[in-house]
């Protein structure tokens, strides 16, 4: 999470694969990120650079999900691109849920690939979930995923508390669901809700 120039810009990303290499993968993503953002580009503009990087410094068939929202508290208003990400989920105070569509090509594979940026009000009884796919797919011990329905269930039981208390409702889901059973993803999620002015 990055402030400059007034607006708050994110990125959640996930990077195909595990060790070393993924790991200096996610070090290069994340540098690169912290300076594009620095030179005022919008998601779009900041997704489409990060794929040209990694196409042309990582190997073929390594890729990465991500998604980047940007908020401007001036007009609060809320941009997002999505590349391949599992798709957030803006909750309303009343608990009605619904999910962010419109992603793109995943990062790394292809460098011609366009990244659509799209733009919506955000108001602050609202509140946006991103998550890795580590929350959704944690499997019990008879191999179902918890699930972005889960997921929503948790998120509309809980809309009207704080996103702390959002997020400690979602553990405590998922923790029941699995049991017994080792996770084997890592598991981010984020909650975003404007301030009230």
């Amino acid at each position: 999470v990055v402030e400059h120039a007034g607006k708050v810009v994110c990125i959640i990303a996930d990077v195909c694969g595990k060790g070393i290499a993924a790991s200096l993968m996610m070090a290069h993503l994340h540098a690169a990120f912290h300076l594009l953002v620095r030179t005022g580009a919008t998601p779009s503009g900041i997704m489409t650079e990060l794929n040209r990087l990694l196409v042309e410094h990582t190997d073929i068939g390594s890729f990465v999900t991500a998604i980047i929202v940007q908020y401007d508290p001036v007009t609060r208003t809320l941009s997002y691109c999505n590349a391949g990400h599992p798709r957030p989920i803006l909750v309303s105070a009343s608990g009605d849920c619904a999910t962010l569509g419109e992603g793109s090509l995943v990062l790394g594979v292809l460098d011609t690939a366009v990244y659509t940026e799209h733009t919506l009000d955000i108001l602050p009884s609202q509140t946006l979930c991103l998550y890795s796919d580590g929350i959704t797919e944690a499997v019990n011990n008879c191999g179902e995923e918890f699930g972005t329905e889960r997921l929503s269930d948790v998120l509309a039981r809980t809309a009207d508390q704080q996103p702390h208390s959002m997020l400690e409702a979602v553990c405590q889901a998922i923790a029941h669901h699995v049991g017994s059973t080792t996770l084997n993803d890592d598991r981010t999620i984020v909650f975003f809700r404007p301030r009230t002015l």
